[in-house]
């Protein structure tokens, strides 16, 4: 994972490819990282692809196990 800057000063993350996570007070949850096209990600126990413009649903965390 590389750490940058951008020119508006946030954050900027490249080669995530072990991803991270974020997490509210209240406990909600997402994660994300990058694969060779496009995203995975993963709210509160849902996964997610992103790539190509199109989000498309992939499985629970229930479905994984």
């Amino acid at each position: 994972m590389k750490l940058d800057i951008d020119k508006e000063g946030d954050l900027l993350l490249t080669e995530v490819y072990s991803g991270v996570s974020l997490k509210t007070d209240s406990g909600e949850c997402i994660g994300i990282c990058m694969r060779d096209s496009g995203f995975e990600f993963n709210y509160n126990g849902t996964w997610y692809s992103a790539q190509g413009g199109t989000i498309t649903k992939m499985r629970t965390q229930e479905e994984i196990v």
